[in-house]
C-alpha cells in the first residue's frame, strides 16, 4: 500500500487552546489498485507532540479520471474541503466540511 499527503494545513488553534494544530487529507493506493482518501485532524499537545483528534471514514475515490482535493481551509473550529473530480463525461466539484469540538 502506498500513502501520500495530498493537502495539509497548519493553523493556530483549531480548538482554541492557542497551540498550532494540523489537518490534512491522506491518499492511499492499495495493492488491488483501489484508491482511497481520509481526512485527519491532529491537535498539538502542550509538550509539542500531536494526537489524532478526529478522522473521517476512509472512502474510495470515485470516478475514472483525475480526482483531487484542491483546498483545505480551517476557520472557527471547522474544516472546509473542496474536492474536485473529472471523469470521462463531466468535470465537477463538491465541498465537504466537518467541525472539531
Amino acid at each position: 500500500m502506498q500513502m501520500q499527503l495530498q493537502i495539509g494545513s497548519r493553523v493556530l488553534s483549531v480548538n482554541g487552546d492557542g497551540l498550532e494544530d494540523w489537518a490534512g487529507v491522506i491518499l492511499r493506493e492499495k495493492s488491488d489498485g483501489l484508491r482511497t482518501s481520509q481526512l485527519y485532524v491532529l491537535l498539538q499537545q502542550p509538550q509539542g507532540s500531536y494526537r489524532v483528534a478526529e478522522k473521517s471514514l476512509e472512502e474510495q475515490i470515485a470516478g475514472m479520471g483525475c480526482c483531487w482535493t484542491e483546498d483545505l481551509t480551517i476557520s472557527r473550529s471547522s474544516i472546509y474541503i473542496q474536492n474536485n473530480a473529472k471523469t470521462a463525461a463531466t468535470n465537477g466539484s463538491s465541498d465537504t466540511s466537518i467541525q472539531v469540538l
